[in-house]
């Protein structure tokens, strides 16, 4: 099938063209001028701009689509807000045996603290109740949750932490800590989790989405295998409008070499790399720093890996050739990936070794990314948010340092990514706090001087991003044969002031030739 795009401001390498014809799933020609080409569907572009689809390099949308069937408490402001909505969630549930909910942020709470059981005691003291905190790396658990665990003030675990307050837990549980709660989340059925899927799919492509590295498989979430086989349905019912990369997280580097060669990938789904997690989230002060929080002098963060093991993980990759990606938001985190990569790597990065969020660095760091050739998978949506609270947790010379994306997008890859659920998949607010470094309200503004231009955003949402998956051979450009897989803007993002780039529209997404969303 062909489609020919006409009267278009079309964004290629080799500058602006009009027109671009389609053939079978691939771009086949790129014109300088509108083609008149008979018996072929025409598009006309009405001068809109038209740029690769954009490509989320780092997310969790499994964790997204199924928030939506649990308590939601992104938009809270109290504790007693929570416990107001977690009564009426149990009474709108009537027979519910668990009681799941995310996404409140306790320094946007007026008690501006992390929930503890006593709070959701309040809640109910007969069904066991499980809250997480927006960034995914703090939970709350009731009493009922507590004893059906069977935890103890004296219990420990590697890479985590049971918080106890006073002589008694308090219901917090950090990182690894996290892991014992898994067995109270329910096993979905392959049918439901396609549902879920598909309508979080089909909501990506309305925000310009054709491609999507998330990290969806974990083993310590026991309907991984559930979501894999929910995702490769999708596909041979020809029902993934989108190319899926799953970033797969394995407490053992073996197991995830297993796991990898069970599906045969393809240009829609393929198994992406390793991921794993070697500290926490900032908000949660659980990211593994180098010097003390300022407003806790004792709390240097949560480093959930030995020196040893890490090094044992990236030395085994080199031997099998895989990739890893590594959580790591804390300098400490940071630099423990890079003397561990180092060592066994050298310069050298042959299977794209990568750095998730990057957030906390200071100028000796960033130069070592760049010498040793680490990527960047970069979330710039975050400083929307963690302006406010940076100088309060690290010194001025480190802040001044962090979040340094445009100088890392100089010293080598960066790519975009959202980290849906953390942030919405909206595209449009992560290049504007790229491009302005201003936070989503344009009240205050983080060291502008690592501002992206628009063309660098782009190309970090697109072709970077479709190097993090080896993809970019085929993907992240409009170019003949390459993918046709692009994007139609309402608005002209290259000329219009960069405060209006929160407001832009998705007119018309385009996968494999396919024209997956229209707006009406």
């Amino acid at each position: 099938m062909k489609t020919l795009y006409i009267n278009g401001k079309i964004f290629t390498p080799n500058g602006f063209k009009k027109c671009l014809l389609v053939e079978d799933g691939v771009i086949k020609e790129i014109y300088d001028v509108n083609k008149k080409i008979t018996g072929v569907k025409t598009v006309n572009l009405k001068n809109n701009v038209l740029i690769p689809g954009f490509n989320d390099s780092h997310c969790h949308l499994f964790s997204l689509a199924k928030i939506n069937s649990q308590l939601v408490l992104n938009d809270v402001s109290s504790i007693d807000e929570i416990i107001i909505k977690g009564k009426k969630f149990i009474d709108d549930n009537p027979g519910i045996s668990f009681v799941f909910g995310r996404g409140y942020n306790d320094d946007l709470l007026l008690e501006k603290r992390i929930l503890r059981k006593t709070d959701l005691d309040k809640i109910s003291k007969e069904i066991p109740i499980i809250i997480t905190r927006v960034c995914g790396h703090v939970q709350t658990i009731n009493s009922k949750a507590i004893d059906l665990l069977g935890l103890k003030i004296t219990d420990k675990i590697a890479g985590g932490e049971i918080e106890v307050f006073g002589n008694e837990l308090s219901g917090v549980l950090y990182e690894n800590a996290m892991n014992y709660t898994e067995e109270f989340f329910p096993l979905y059925e392959v049918s439901v989790v396609k549902t879920l899927l598909l309508k979080e799919i089909n909501k990506a492509n309305t925000l310009g989405l054709t491609s999507i590295q998330t990290n969806d498989i974990n083993v310590n979430d026991k309907n991984y295998t559930i979501i894999l086989n929910a995702y490769k349905e999708l596909l041979e019912e020809g029902n993934l409008n989108i190319r899926i990369t799953l970033q797969s997280t394995f407490n053992d580097i073996d197991e995830y070499i297993k796991f990898k060669y069970l599906i045969e990938n393809n240009d829609f789904l393929k198994i992406g790399p390793l991921k794993i997690f070697l500290d926490g989230s900032l908000g949660a002060q659980s990211a593994y720093m180098k010097n003390p929080y300022k407003n806790d002098k004792r709390n240097f963060g949560i480093s959930c890996y030995t020196n040893d093991a890490l090094y044992s993980i990236i030395k085994k990759s080199r031997e099998e050739g895989v990739s890893i990606i590594a959580h790591a938001i804390g300098d400490a985190a940071v630099e423990q990936f890079l003397d561990c990569k180092e060592k066994v790597y050298g310069k050298t990065n042959p299977n794209r070794l990568g750095l998730v969020h990057c957030q906390i660095t200071n100028e000796d760091l960033l130069f070592r990314i760049g010498e040793l050739n680490v990527l960047v998978y970069a979330q710039p949506i975050f400083i929307d948010y963690d302006m406010d609270i940076l100088n309060l947790l690290v010194d001025k010379k480190t802040a001044n340092s962090s979040y340094a994306f445009n100088t890392l997008n100089k010293k080598t890859i960066v790519s975009f990514g959202t980290d849906a659920p953390v942030e919405s998949l909206n595209c449009f607010k992560n290049i504007f706090c790229a491009v302005t470094r201003y936070n989503l309200k344009q009240t205050k503004q983080l060291n502008p001087s690592e501002a992206f231009t628009v063309n660098d955003a782009i190309k970090a949402y697109t072709y970077n991003s479709a190097f993090m998956s080896f993809d970019e051979g085929y993907l992240g450009l409009i170019k003949e044969g390459y993918a046709a897989d692009f994007i139609i803007l309402s608005k002209d993002i290259f000329t219009i002031d960069t405060s209006e780039l929160q407001s832009i529209n998705i007119l018309r997404t385009v996968v494999g030739g396919k024209e997956v969303y229209i707006k009406e």
